[in-house]
C-alpha cells in the first residue's frame, strides 16, 4: 500500500510541474498558406450549432472552433465571427435542431457547423441551408449519401481503436499479465460496430481475448452494468472506454472492489475534467482523446477555406480529428486545453 501511494503521490507531482509548462498541442494544426489572395479584410459569419451550449464537451468543440477563428485572423486577416447556437441537450431533439439551422439560413449566415450524428432526422434542414447557398460543415460521423454538405471532420475509428487497444495490450504485459480486452460502447449503430471491428482487427493481431460490454449513457446504469460484467468474470483485466463516462463509471466499480490499477486496467475516453481527474489519480491508465477540440477547429478551417474560394481548395472534403493517447507524457498540454474550457464554461454560468 506504501508502494502504491508512493506512485500516486509522485504521478501527481510529475502532472503538477508538467501544467506549469503546458502549451495547446494544437496551436497552428492547419493553415491556409494558399489561395488566401484578398483575405484580409474580409469578413464572415458562421453558426456553431450543437445539441447545447453548456456542456464541457461542446464548448470544447467551440473552444476548437474560436481558436481557428482568432488564428485565421491574426495570420491571414480574414474576420470569422462565430455564434455558438444550441438546443436543449437533448440530441433526440432533433426538430429543435432543424429550427437551428433554419435559422442561421433566415438570418442568412455565411457557414454552418453542425453534429453529424444528428445528420439524418435534420436533412431537411440541412438541404435547406445548401440549397440558400450556406456552407455546411458536419462532425463526428460520416456523410455517406449526402452530396450536399460541403465538408466533414470526423474521428478517424480505426486509428482510434488501434492506439488505445495496442496501447492497453502493450501496459498489461509489461506487468507480466496476460490481457484480456473488454470494450464498453452504446447498443447498436454504425459508430459502434466500426468500433468492435476495429478494435478485433487488433486483439485477433495481438492474440488477445476481445468482447464487448454495453453500457448506456446514464451512469448509475453504466455502473450496473460494468459490475454485472465484472463479476460474472472478474478475469477481464482491460477495460477500455468507447463512450462518455464509462471509464469513469468503469474505475468507480474496480475502486470499490479494490483491483483498479493492481489487476483491472481502464482506458478513459475524451480530456475532460472528470477523465483527466482520473488520471492524475491513477484510475485510467490513459486516455483516448478522440480530440472534439481539433473537430470545432479544422471544421472552422475548412469553412474558412471553402468561403474565401466557393469550394475547397486546401481541404479535402473528409478530415479527421487529431486523435490520440494522453497519459503522463502529454496530460499537461491536454489539461491547458480543459482548463481554457473550464474557464468559459465559468463565464457562461
Amino acid at each position: 500500500m506504501k508502494k502504491l501511494m508512493c506512485s500516486v503521490v509522485l504521478c501527481l507531482m510529475v502532472f503538477a510541474s508538467a501544467t506549469m509548462a503546458a502549451a495547446n498541442p494544437l496551436r497552428e494544426l492547419c493553415s491556409l498558406d494558399a489561395g488566401t489572395e484578398g483575405a484580409s479584410g474580409k469578413s464572415f459569419r458562421i453558426m456553431v450549432i450543437n445539441d447545447e451550449t453548456v456542456s464541457e464537451f461542446h464548448n470544447t468543440y467551440y473552444e476548437g472552433a474560436k481558436s481557428a477563428a482568432e488564428e485565421i485572423k491574426s495570420r491571414y486577416g480574414l474576420d470569422l465571427q462565430l455564434r455558438f447556437a444550441g438546443g436543449t441537450g437533448t440530441i433526440t431533439n432533433t426538430t429543435e435542431l432543424s429550427t437551428i439551422v433554419e435559422q442561421a439560413v433566415a438570418e442568412q449566415y455565411d457557414a454552418i457547423t453542425f453534429p453529424g450524428y444528428n445528420r439524418i432526422a435534420c436533412q431537411n434542414a440541412l438541404r435547406h441551408a445548401s440549397d440558400a447557398g450556406v456552407g455546411t460543415f458536419l462532425w463526428w460521423s460520416y456523410g455517406e449519401g449526402f452530396d450536399f454538405i460541403d465538408g466533414w471532420v470526423v474521428c478517424d475509428v480505426e486509428t482510434q481503436c488501434r492506439k488505445v487497444t495496442e496501447y492497453m495490450i502493450d501496459y498489461v504485459k509489461e506487468r507480466g499479465l496476460t490481457p484480456k480486452v473488454a470494450i464498453m460502447i452504446q447498443g447498436d449503430s454504425d459508430m459502434t460496430r466500426d468500433l468492435h471491428d476495429g478494435t478485433k482487427v487488433v486483439t485477433d493481431e495481438a492474440g488477445v481475448e476481445f468482447k464487448v460490454v454495453v453500457v448506456s449513457t446514464d451512469s448509475a446504469r453504466q455502473i450496473e452494468a460494468i459490475s454485472s460484467a465484472y463479476n460474472a468474470d472478474p478475469s477481464w483485466n482491460i477495460w477500455i472506454a468507447h463512450t462518455g463516462e464509462a471509464g469513469v463509471s468503469a474505475a468507480t466499480v474496480f475502486k470499490e472492489a479494490g483491483v483498479v490499477g493492481e489487476s483491472v486496467f481502464v482506458a478513459g475516453i475524451d480530456g475532460t475534467s472528470t477523465h483527466l481527474a482520473n488520471l492524475a489519480e491513477g484510475s485510467n491508465v490513459c486516455i483516448l482523446e478522440q480530440n472534439v477540440y481539433s473537430a470545432g477547429y479544422k471544421c472552422i478551417y475548412a469553412a474558412a477555406d471553402y468561403l474565401l474560394n466557393g469550394e475547397l481548395t486546401q481541404f479535402d472534403k473528409v478530415q479527421f480529428t487529431a486523435n490520440a493517447i494522453i497519459d503522463a507524457s502529454n496530460y499537461a498540454e491536454y489539461k491547458a486545453i480543459n482548463d481554457i474550457v473550464m474557464e468559459a464554461l465559468g463565464d457562461i454560468r
